[in-house]
């Protein structure tokens, strides 16, 4: 008994310690949250962001000797941009508003905007099931009646993030989604029983904003592309926006490299194109960011609202649609952001409705491809610096 009674001791008293612990690291971490809050808001207005910019961007160039890049910003009423690098290695020239560059998944954000645009002139509900809107296109099983077409926009559709029989062996990593067509997405979705319920959790995916794109295209019986130009670029103004550059244009791409330097091909895509198929540059990137911060100037102000605002909520961030949000510690930040990656490019767009600041950064160098995500890391640091420090 008495032995009984010491063990039971001796578990109470090191329990103890275990919760005393928890307080201290509890206690340690409120205040190095508060130490940095207070950080941030303390931070001088040194009117040097232009010049911090650019060593953030010679120091990233340093280490991608090939690069081309651009990075943007748009600080109240006032946009700057900057080039690095050069857009060919025979051609001593850096980068400028009008270079263009693949933007990766920034295409999601637009998918979701086109598909708003639908919902707001009645012909869509973001409560419309996938099994709803394929019908005639193939047999699904009773859980497509399930995911809506808002669960999609939100990553919530219980989809796995890619289909499983989309080719990822290393020859086909070159171009991976140039020959996954409709009649693939459909075999997919036909044998595919989906594991997990749709609405209940967020898990970022290509394949169900890529359906969302190929579900808009069967709708209106047009290329995603055409109505994404039609129904988001054209009111918006931007013109260098697209998923296949015209031949004009063709002289402003610079080439893709992979993130050891070598060039590498574009990516193209089809039934997925909804995830990442667009062209643009840090002129039109900046002109979004723009209507984005002033929605109700534009021609597309509700949709533009809508589709920022918070949707649905996780442990590992909130979203909107197509849009991802964060509140960072600094200062509690409400940040609108996405990012892409491809082959050969990566790219960060974001901004702060609050403090009217966003950033840009094109990139033509493949960083996602080994897990690099300096260029995120930028985009959220340029973020933080701008809401408190001016241009110059």
């Amino acid at each position: 008994m008495q032995r009984q009674e010491n063990l039971v001791t001796v578990f109470i008293k090191a329990t103890l310690g275990v919760v005393v612990i928890l307080v201290v690291l509890f206690a340690i971490v409120i205040a190095y949250l508060a130490y940095v809050k207070n950080q941030y808001k303390s931070l001088p207005d040194t009117h040097d962001l232009a010049k911090r910019i650019g060593k953030m961007g010679n120091e990233y160039l340093a280490k991608r000797p090939r690069a081309a890049f651009v990075i943007g910003i748009i600080q109240r009423d006032r946009k700057w941009l900057e080039g690095f690098g050069s857009v060919a290695e025979n051609k001593k020239i850096n980068p400028d508003g009008q270079t263009l560059f693949e933007i990766g998944s920034i295409t999601k954000v637009f998918t979701a905007l086109t598909a708003a645009t639908l919902v707001e002139e009645g012909k869509l509900k973001w409560e419309d099931s996938v099994q709803q809107r394929l019908a005639d296109k193939v047999q699904l099983r009773p859980e497509y009646g399930l995911i809506q077409l808002g669960h999609l926009a939100t990553h919530r559709s219980g989809l796995p993030r890619l289909p499983a029989n989309l080719d990822l062996s290393p020859e086909k990593m070159v171009d991976p989604y140039v020959n996954y067509a409709a009649r693939d997405l459909y075999a997919f979705l036909k044998d595919h029983k989906p594991q997990k319920p749709a609405g209940k959790s967020i898990e970022y995916g290509n394949l169900g904003v890529g359906l969302l794109g190929q579900i808009l295209a069967e709708t209106e019986s047009k290329p995603l592309g055409d109505l994404i130009s039609r129904r988001v670029c054209e009111p918006l103004g931007l013109t260098n926006t697209m998923f296949e550059p015209s031949e004009a244009m063709k002289e402003r791409m610079v080439s893709g490299h992979s993130p050891q330097g070598a060039t590498v091909p574009r990516w193209k895509f089809d039934a997925l194109a909804g995830a990442g198929a667009l062209w643009s540059c840090g002129d039109d990137m900046l002109h979004f960011l723009e209507a984005n911060l002033a929605p109700e100037k534009t021609a597309l102000a509700k949709v533009l609202a809508d589709c920022q605002r918070e949707h649905a909520a996780s442990w590992t961030g909130n979203v909107g649609l197509g849009w991802q949000r964060l509140k960072t510690v600094q200062g509690g930040l409400e940040l609108v952001w996405h990012n892409g990656g491809t082959g050969g490019f990566v790219s960060f767009i974001g901004f702060d409705p609050v403090t009217k600041v966003g950033v840009v950064i094109l990139s033509n160098y493949g960083d996602a491809m080994k897990g690099d995500d300096s260029v995120d890391y930028m985009g959220f640091e340029l973020l933080k610096l701008a809401s408190r420090i001016s241009l110059d």
